[in-house]
């Protein structure tokens, strides 16, 4: 799924009252952790996921997996908050 960059302006603007429902630790992505991310997905479609991995050869690499795995875009990312987005399904 591509999103303009319009439309990723607008997605962002609404992130930035959202607090991150996803915090990924130590552990990296899990299966509880993608079970999780799938159920905020579904009820919220734009979501906030808080990383506390620093080693970027693990991280970038995180992020397409969770976009590919969840069907969803990244929208932006500052620091180690990321706002992901899926269309809901509705």
């Amino acid at each position: 799924m591509m999103l303009t960059k319009e439309y990723k302006k607008t997605l962002t603007a609404k992130a930035h009252q959202l607090k991150p429902v996803i915090l990924i630790g130590a552990q990296g992505l899990t299966q509880a952790v993608h079970d999780e991310i799938e159920v905020q997905l579904q009820k919220h479609s734009l979501i906030k996921v808080k990383v506390h991995i620093r080693d970027k050869e693990i991280y970038k690499p995180m992020l397409s997996q969770i976009a590919e795995v969840h069907k969803a875009c990244m929208v932006s990312t500052i620091g180690r908050t990321v706002v992901i987005y899926r269309e809901s399904e509705d």
